[in-house]
């Protein structure tokens, strides 16, 4: 699901328009993944799974996915990230692989912001660049 032969495999989202971007945080504040929406009701979740990679998915509500498990335990946060009401272009962009050409890294980027996500010993980081 992760990789391919010439590295990390990531979804093509340069077509779609984002509406709103939120970590998933737990119940303690934990960022345990981040949700980007786009404004034909689908998403993009990040999240770092069992094997200590970021695992991306194309989700097609932008509800909190129930591999969040129980869902009664998490909820979007605002990380800060103020999208225009016309939404606006990201793009997946510093992919950071493994030795085994597993994704562990990447970087979202928009007008004005940029969110660095990246698995760090099985824990998910996050980072919010504003100008």
């Amino acid at each position: 699901m992760h990789e391919e032969e010439n590295g990390p495999v990531v979804p093509d989202i340069s077509d779609l328009i984002v509406s709103n971007i939120f970590s998933i945080s737990d119940n303690d504040g934990n960022v345990d993944g981040l949700q980007i929406i786009f404004r034909d009701g689908t998403s993009l979740v990040c999240t770092v799974w069992t094997d200590w990679t970021v695992a991306l998915k194309r989700e097609s509500t932008s509800q909190i996915p129930d591999y969040f498990w129980p869902p009664s335990d998490y909820v979007h946060q605002d990380i800060g990230i103020t999208i225009p009401e016309e939404g606006t272009a990201v793009k997946l962009d510093h992919l950071e692989a493994d030795v085994h050409g597993s994704l562990i890294g990447l970087q979202i980027h928009g007008p004005g912001f940029a969110v660095t996500v990246a698995s760090e010993g099985g824990e998910m980081q996050m980072t919010v660049s504003l100008p």
